[in-house]
């Protein structure tokens, strides 16, 4: 508190500072309560309270609004720990997802033999220059006993590209076989799992977050309860 050591009195810069240090918390920081109500009425008390000569009520009116500033900057602290909690679990739950990793069942995955494949090379086309319309780099592999094409040119490199083609008939394979129980399907139904849990977990979230504002709300309606029953025991 800014107090002569001295003298014991209050000084008129003491006054002012707690003055404008209550008006930039009305404008700035205040959450719960009108800001223009606010300001309006602190400069409404001030200038009622501006000829007080008597040191006593002077410092009995400099510790009430230095108790309310305190009272105020308790709630937003509050209020800031809450939306801080609110942020981590939040990124809890991105983590959570992130390092959750999933891991199909391949227990029904088919075997695919050279024997059955017929594989061609070919020109391949599109952005690449020159190059991509010279070399056959582009392969076409057919399943022999099931009759299903693939076609695969994402690299430059045939090998590459070889590789990439007998992963994708694979794949295709599976689907043809397994149906639900491809690892395509598997995935698709994790997913939308993760989306499910997901969504739950932001509804608990947004739950908690409506419950600490209510009790806020709450706490806040309680001290302007017995900041208006203080002041009409004054008046």
């Amino acid at each position: 508190m800014c107090i002569n050591s001295t003298t014991k009195i209050i000084t008129r810069s003491c006054v002012r500072r707690l003055y404008k240090d209550l008006l930039r918390f009305g404008r700035n920081e205040l959450q719960y309560t009108n800001k223009d109500y606010f300001c309006q009425r602190i400069r409404k008390e001030f200038r009622v309270n501006r000829n007080l000569d008597r040191p006593e009520d002077i410092e009995y009116y400099y510790k009430k609004g230095l108790t309310l500033l305190q009272k105020r900057a308790i709630l937003l602290q509050n209020s800031i720990a809450v939306s801080n909690y609110f942020k981590q679990q939040q990124f809890q739950i991105h983590s959570s997802q992130i390092c959750f990793k999933f891991i199909p069942d391949k227990s029904r995955l088919p075997v695919l033999n050279e024997n059955d494949i017929e594989e061609q090379f070919v020109q391949g086309s599109g952005p690449g220059g020159q190059n991509v319309n010279r070399l056959q780099n582009c392969v076409i592999l057919k399943h022999l006993p099931t009759g299903i094409i693939v076609k695969c040119h994402q690299e430059r490199l045939l090998q590459r590209n070889r590789k990439l083609a007998r992963q994708l008939l694979l794949q295709r394979l599976d689907v043809h076989y397994n149906g639900t129980d491809s690892i395509v399907e598997q995935k698709k139904r994790y997913i939308l799992s993760r989306l499910e849990q997901r969504e739950q977990r932001f509804s608990d979230l947004r739950m908690k977050k409506l419950q600490y504002q209510k009790i806020f709300q709450q706490q806040r309606q309680k001290q302007q309860q017995q900041q208006q029953e203080s002041d009409y025991n004054e008046n």
